[in-house]
């Protein structure tokens, strides 16, 4: 998982569980009461992304960017800077198919945008006691975020 720990920099962090990659879009019911069939439009999209992982304080590295094995960054030094700060990060989880992550694989976050668009750190929690955190991503701004194929810009 890559994400903008300052002014445009991305670390990476490892994560052991992901949920809700993608966007999610309620439907609005708009069928008569003498329709035959229930007719519905698609509402404007959400997309909350929750993380789970290894509690680790290691130094902040900046992401490599190659199919070789990252360098991680510790999650609690990167997270617990980032959680209820409402400056919009860019963000993406790289997802390598039975190899480290290569471009063209599947990718999906939101480019830096200079803050005006990106993700939000909702949530950390670490849990000591399990050795593992649990983190809750949400967007910000107008720019939605989608399958990027690349490593998220900075």
């Amino acid at each position: 998982m890559y994400i903008d720990f300052t002014d445009g920099v991305l670390a990476e962090i490892p994560v052991n569980s992901i949920n809700g990659v993608g966007i999610e879009c309620p439907d609005v019911d708009v069928s008569a009461w003498q329709d035959a069939i229930r007719s519905a439009l698609v509402d404007t999209g959400a997309c909350t992304i929750t993380l789970t992982g290894p509690f680790d304080s290691s130094a902040i590295v900046a992401a490599s960017g190659s199919a070789a094995a990252p360098t991680t960054s510790g999650s609690h030094t990167v997270l617990k800077a980032l959680v209820g700060l409402n400056t919009p990060l860019a963000f993406g989880v790289c997802f390598g198919m039975r190899q480290y992550y290569v471009t063209g694989e599947p990718a999906f976050g939101l480019n830096f945008s200079a803050g005006l668009s990106g993700f939000l750190v909702k949530s950390y929690l670490p849990n000591p006691d399990a050795g593992t955190y649990t983190a809750s991503l949400v967007v910000f701004g107008k720019i939605a975020p989608s399958w990027l194929d690349a490593i998220p810009s900075s």
